[in-house]
């Protein structure tokens, strides 16, 4: 009979080589999710703490993901399209609270990030929902 010690004793070796390997793999994976979990709670620090400009609040989750000027936006180019004068004289009509003193900029820039954003575009001087918004509301 063939004695075994010697092979069972190389395969423990083995297993516990491969152990120690994968310990030390386990061991770099628990520090990078502490490293990642770190990161994501500074990042949420500090995109809690930007200023926002008006018009591009903090998005409001239980309202679709829309600010309310954006909701206002594309509520009012469902109609049809308009001009940034006359979305501009349906705003102040609206009396939708912003804290620009500028009202028209605020409305510009929401334009031009909702256009960014493939939710609206400019064509012949007016503004108009894109398609895709259209099939969506």
């Amino acid at each position: 009979m063939k004695d075994l010690r010697k092979e069972i004793k190389e395969r423990l070796r083995e297993i516990e080589e491969r152990r120690l390997a994968l310990q030390i793999q386990l061991d770099l994976l628990v520090t990078k999710e502490a490293s990642l979990k770190t990161l994501l709670q500074d990042e949420d620090e500090r995109w809690n703490d930007q200023l926002t400009l008006d018009g591009m609040e903090n998005i409001n989750t239980s309202a679709g993901g829309r600010t309310p000027l954006a909701r206002f936006i594309l509520s009012n180019l469902k109609c049809g399209e308009k001009t940034t004068e006359q979305l501009s004289i349906e705003l102040q009509k609206a009396n939708i609270p912003l804290k620009s003193k500028f009202p028209k900029r605020a409305l510009h820039f929401a334009l031009v990030g909702m256009s960014n954003a493939g939710l609206v575009e400019k064509a012949n001087g007016a503004w108009r929902l894109i398609k895709n918004e259209e099939q969506k509301n």
